[in-house]
């Protein structure tokens, strides 16, 4: 029978070195997955960015339109539209005659507003058709301020300065109007008042501005 002989002692520094190669690789495959997460991070640069986001933009929005909203730029489709808190805006403009008597310019809801060129002077007024009503008016023109109220009643509220004839017309002025029903209707504005000669030498009495009802 064959013996086998002593078994030889291993190589220390060997079986070392084996190991620290073992680990080198372990760790240069983890590096080279690192540099290459790295290298797509890399290439994901801002304008790609923005172009996926604008994708995306695009794709949510549907049929939203910037243009649209400029639809809102005149009185005139913002009040046959759209309202704001139930608000409306109008125009107000009214070119009377010299020597023509009052006249309806606008009305809203119970609240008639009324013009004339009477006496070379500009006559304005807020005629309410229910008394369930409140009324101010404040004129800033040439005869100093002013400033006017009524409630409770269905007579004309006048927005003069005692200058004329008659007494309770004005001249260059700028108005400030407000007006509301007991249910919740308001009326405000501001108006400007000029008397002969308006605009290009022109013989009339003109009113104009903007009111917001609802």
């Amino acid at each position: 029978m064959r013996m086998m002989g002593p078994v030889r002692s291993l190589n220390l520094p060997a079986m070392a070195i084996a190991v620290l190669a073992l680990i080198a690789a372990v760790a240069g495959v983890a590096m080279a997955g690192t540099a290459e997460t790295s290298k797509k991070k890399r290439g994901l640069t801002a304008a790609k960015v923005r172009k996926i986001a604008d994708a995306e933009i695009a794709a949510k929005a549907g049929g939203l339109s910037v243009a649209s909203a400029r639809t809102a730029g005149s009185a005139q489709t913002a009040d046959s539209t759209n309202s704001l808190n139930g608000l409306r805006l109008a125009k107000v403009f009214a070119k009377i005659p010299a020597g023509g008597a009052l006249r309806t310019i606008a009305t809203f809801d119970v609240f008639t507003i009324r013009a004339g060129c009477v006496g070379s002077h500009t006559q304005l007024e807020i005629q309410p058709s229910t008394a369930d009503t409140e009324l101010s008016g404040a004129i800033v023109g040439q005869s100093g301020e002013t400033f006017t109220y009524d409630h409770g009643s269905t007579d004309p509220l006048k927005l003069g300065q005692g200058i004329g004839p008659p007494v309770d017309s004005m001249g260059l002025a700028h108005v400030s109007i407000t007006a509301a029903r007991s249910g919740g209707f308001v009326l405000a504005g501001e108006l400007h008042s000029d008397y002969p000669t308006t605009f290009n030498s022109e013989t009339n009495c003109v009113v104009f501005g903007t009111v917001t009802y609802g």
